[in-house]
């Protein structure tokens, strides 16, 4: 038996050895990295190597953040990648972190099941057969804001594969209600409040004050979160104007 001969045999026992550990747990850590086994024989100038590839799927986001207007579809694109077969009681499911839904929405034997709420929502928007598993949500809401995980798990190329995104709903400020906290009387503190009941993101307000003479005046607090407010002392003919950002 020459030297390549019994390398051949010898690599082969160990690809075997590979091919059911990989197969058999896909709970084993090694399993979540993709695994190279380079075999090689330098001998006489004679070069042979083997590579052997012990996971092959991928699962991959091409945006990790998407902003929608409300009232408008959103769609959480998500593709896998694999060189095994597509098989039988291979499935996708789609959750959102922090809901008391199991699953938005899995994709099983070519059928489709809808988590509560979602029946009539959103849909698959791609081919799964071909790795596209890009979801399609109708119509959001502010409901809709949150992280989403999009998960695969193929029998023939375990273990289950994964990735995140969030899905941001934007909505323009409403009209915000201002209002005077306290008696406006010559040497009196009082707050100036200025509340929006929508947007998204939180909005984020401006103050300017102006004295009698239409002259700039400077405050202590120049920005605050919803909702925003501004104290100050107040005196005869000042003028605050609150804007929005």
């Amino acid at each position: 038996m020459d030297l390549l001969e019994q390398f051949q045999r010898r690599a082969t026992k160990i690809i075997r050895k590979l091919e059911h550990f990989s197969y058999e747990s896909e709970e084993n850590e090694v399993m979540h990295q993709e695994v190279w086994i380079v075999l090689s024989i330098r001998e006489t100038g004679l070069a042979v190597t083997f590579l052997v590839s012990a996971e092959a799927l991928t699962v991959e986001a091409p945006a990790q953040q998407i902003q929608v207007a409300r009232g408008r579809n959103a769609t959480l694109h998500c593709n896998f990648h694999t060189n095994r077969n597509i098989v039988a009681g291979d499935f996708v499911v789609w959750r959102k972190l922090l809901s008391p839904i199991d699953a938005v929405t899995r994709y099983l034997d070519g059928g489709v099941q809808y988590g509560e709420g979602y029946e009539n929502r959103i849909q698959f928007s791609g081919d799964v057969n071909s790795g596209d598993i890009s979801i399609t949500i109708k119509e959001v809401t502010m409901e809709d804001n949150g992280t989403y995980v999009c998960s695969v798990r193929l029998r023939e190329d375990p273990p289950r594969k994964s990735v995140i995104m969030s899905l941001f709903v934007l909505v323009a400020p409403s009209k915000p209600d201002c209002s005077i906290v306290g008696t406006p009387q010559y040497g009196q503190t009082i707050n100036l409040t200025c509340v929006s009941q929508e947007g998204s993101p939180k909005p984020k307000y401006t103050w300017q004050s102006f004295n009698v003479h239409n002259e700039p005046r400077v405050l202590e607090k120049t920005e605050e979160d919803e909702p925003a407010y501004v104290e100050f002392e107040y005196l005869p003919g000042m003028q605050q104007v609150p804007s929005q950002s």
